[in-house]
């Protein structure tokens, strides 16, 4: 019996010195590299690998590496094998037009035949770098504004009127936003003539009707009848269900970040004017957020663009996907103007990953920054403007989220008719306003 333990022991032994001997043969200290373009994505993974394996010695080495992770095969190593991939292209889609934008990134661990590659080690990376595929769709509309001849043909009409031929396409995605354009009240009579505006609150149905989840107040009309009805306004919204964002009771309400959330993923959304004619909101008083820039001002208010930065950097913290929407540019202009692009690439250089613009009347253009898009305008959706042909055409831009990056943009073209009613293109035979907008956007 004693022989019996004894040899066990002795085995016992034998198996521990194997498996330690094993360690040290087996699985010395690995050096791998990791290019700069690739250390956001891939330190935090090597140093969870770390904390979950600590008796293999990964280091990560800035010379002599023995492996390195790159987004591209080196001549300086035996060998690549493909990690994962990070799409960074995304789909335009709209009136039978299909066209690609951006282009993938693909990373690789590099090897040299001389070394053993940890098999452990290469599938943990695989199976980690795969992105988060939850999914969540976005409508974004372009200006509303029920009021002036088009309250006068929804009082002919039906109060639904603007909304009947248009509904269904818009309650599609999981969420839809808008610029509302107009304060709603019925303590005032809408005039039917004029530059200001303003609605009954039986025009909320309508809203409700096209699915709307989410109105942008930050505008240069939806304070048209002052502070009072601005904040009947903000009420009237709230009882309906309907969120709002880029107006409030005070300063900290209008710039504060409103979110929704769909399928685990959390899209924020911040919203801010530019244009003469908003009431901007004061520590204590009833506005919306503001950024002073061209072509209203000489020159872009550094102070606020310093706000508006740290809002959003803020701001995404908070949020998986950052929609910033401003209120700008120059009316009936097919192109953004200079400053508007420059204040675009700010917020997405701290943090944005869409910009989502309104003001001029007219479908303006598109552009991806950083992988990032900007959708400059999109034009009328509900407005009497029927004097020309751009400013009764619009675009319904439907935005689909997956891994927390745009994956499709679809384009959906449609005019507006008895200066009301918007309506969709049958077929591709709006192609032509998609073709228009992509002919002069920038894409990288």
């Amino acid at each position: 019996m004693k022989k019996i333990i004894l040899l066990i022991l002795i085995l016992a032994f034998v198996f521990l010195f194997w498996f330690s001997l094993k360690e040290k043969i087996f699985f010395k200290e690995y050096k791998i590299g990791v290019s700069s373009g690739a250390k956001e994505k891939f330190l935090p993974l090597i140093e969870s690998y770390q904390k979950k394996f600590p008796s293999k010695k990964i280091k990560v080495a800035e010379k002599d590496a023995d492996f390195l992770i790159d987004a591209q095969k080196r001549d300086s190593f035996d060998g690549a094998i493909e990690i994962g991939k990070e799409i960074n292209s995304f789909k335009i889609y709209g009136a039978g037009l299909k066209k690609n934008i951006g282009k993938d990134t693909v990373y690789y661990l590099n090897y040299k035949k001389d070394k053993k590659i940890d098999i452990d080690f290469l599938n943990f990376l695989k199976d980690n770098f795969s992105y988060n595929q939850k999914k969540v769709s976005i409508t974004l509309l372009g200006d509303i504004v029920p009021a002036r001849t088009v309250y006068f043909k929804m009082k002919q009409n039906g109060f639904d009127y603007p909304f009947r031929s248009i509904k269904n396409e818009t309650s599609k995605t999981d969420f839809t936003l808008g610029n509302l354009e107009c304060p709603i009240t019925d303590k005032i009579e809408a005039p039917l003539e004029g530059m200001s505006f303003v609605a009954s609150k039986k025009v909320l149905d309508g809203l409700d009707s096209l699915g709307i989840d989410l109105v942008t107040l930050a505008n240069n009309h939806s304070t048209n009848f002052g502070r009072e009805v601005f904040v009947e306004t903000l009420d009237n919204l709230k009882e309906k269900g309907i969120i709002y964002v880029g107006g409030g009771r005070n300063y900290k309400e209008a710039h504060k970040l409103k979110m929704l959330e769909k399928n685990g993923i959390k899209i924020g959304i911040l919203n801010y004017n530019s244009i003469i004619g908003g009431v901007e909101a004061t520590e204590d008083l009833a506005g919306v957020a503001w950024i002073h820039m061209p072509p209203w001002e000489k020159t872009i208010n550094q102070e606020e663009l310093f706000v508006m930065e740290n809002e959003i950097k803020e701001a995404k913290k908070r949020v998986d996907f950052l929609i910033v929407a401003i209120h700008w540019g120059v009316e009936y202009q097919l192109e953004p103007i200079k400053e508007q692009t420059f204040v675009a690439h700010r917020a997405i250089d701290s943090g944005a990953d869409l910009v989502w613009g309104s003001h001029p009347h007219v479908v303006s253009t598109l552009e991806t920054y950083k992988g990032k898009l900007i959708i400059y305008n999109l034009g009328n959706f509900i407005f009497d403007q029927m004097w020309s042909e751009e400013t009764r055409e619009g675009v319904i831009a439907k935005i689909f989220i997956s891994g927390k990056k745009i994956r499709r943009l679809e384009l959906v073209p449609y005019k507006i008719y008895d200066y009301a009613q918007p309506r969709i293109f049958e077929g591709d035979k709006g192609r032509y306003i998609i073709e228009r907008m992509l002919s002069k956007s920038k894409f990288e």
